[in-house]
């Protein structure tokens, strides 16, 4: 599959249901200057020293952690997200010494095994998302960094990494979808029940 298509595909949609369906306010603002400046910058990046970073990435990672900031409890989220990071990485550099472990697509692995371990760990759509994109953009940057050092110089946020993080979210809307409609259903059934 082509690097960065289900990118630009999974940050339209998201940014067409913040546009159209998220009610107006700072976060809507928020999250569609954010989604728009990371498609914006996608493809740019920037030389520090031996190391090549994507404008998109930086953005990604900083606005995560201004949303991680201002979350109920920021230490356990950080918390998580770290764990989130060193699994990501730990993935990672396991598929580099032995990709045999590594079955099916990586980037569809890498999502399910992500999608799996952030809602165990976190309540709240909200939560789940800055805590995904700190985990992931945490664990692409160490990776990032050992591989650098040991191997070949690495880009970070490549656009490998940008689709592996928007199948995650996009994961994560899925289910929250599935969970909403599912609590609305069983209201239904129950309002029905008390007439009959």
């Amino acid at each position: 599959m082509m690097d960065g298509v289900l990118f630009h595909w999974i940050s339209w949609i998201f940014c067409v249901i913040i546009l159209f369906f998220m009610e107006k306010g700072k976060r809507r603002t928020y999250f569609s200057y954010w989604v728009l400046s990371s498609i914006i910058l996608v493809n740019q990046f920037i030389t520090v020293d031996t190391y090549t970073v994507s404008l998109s990435f930086i953005i990604i990672l900083l606005g995560s952690f201004l949303g991680l900031a201002s979350l109920n409890t920021p230490l356990y989220h950080l918390i998580v997200s770290f764990i989130m990071m060193i699994g990501y990485a730990g993935v990672l550099l396991i598929e580099k010494n032995a990709p045999i472990w590594i079955f099916g697509p990586r980037y569809l692995t890498l999502a399910i095994m992500s999608s799996i371990l952030i809602v165990t760990l976190t309540k709240g759509f909200y939560s789940k998302v800055m805590v995904t994109i700190v985990g992931l953009s945490s664990g692409e940057m160490l990776y990032s960094l050992i591989v650098s050092n040991y191997f070949s110089p690495k880009t970070f946020g490549e656009l490998e990494f940008m689709d592996t993080l928007l199948l995650t979210l996009f994961l994560l809307f899925l289910l929250n979808q599935y969970q909403r409609i599912k609590r609305r259903l069983k209201t239904l059934i129950n309002h029905q029940g008390q007439f009959n």
